[in-house]
């Protein structure tokens, strides 16, 4: 019987699936732009960064406020930090969105 044939179900589904499904677009990170200013780290870009993972200014200032161990303010597009991360311009912003949940990682490199 032809309907538990594998090679036919896979192909019924693809069929099923809605135009643009199956392509494969790259997420593109934008530049973090980092900038120390006294004893303050100062992310100019923030807004961009935080809506290219579709998440709120607030929720990803609090995402990293907690990993990075410092307070921060939004200010305007920005996010300033209250004290030096110098580590922080080697560390990247990971997005995972093939997850149920968008995930963010920072990794040091």
């Amino acid at each position: 019987m032809d309907f538990y044939n594998y090679d036919a179900l896979l192909d019924r589904a693809y069929s099923q699936l809605p135009e643009g499904a199956l392509t494969k677009a790259r997420f593109e990170m934008p530049q973090v732009e980092v900038l120390m200013e006294g004893n303050k780290t100062i992310l100019k870009n923030f807004s961009q960064v935080a809506k290219q993972f579709r998440r709120e200014d607030a929720h990803l200032q609090k995402f990293l406020t907690k990993e990075l161990g410092s307070y921060s303010v939004v200010s305007g597009e920005r996010l300033i930090f209250n004290k030096k991360l110098f580590g922080f311009k080697d560390a990247w912003l990971i997005a995972f969105p093939e997850k149920e949940k968008d995930e963010v990682k920072v990794v040091s490199v």
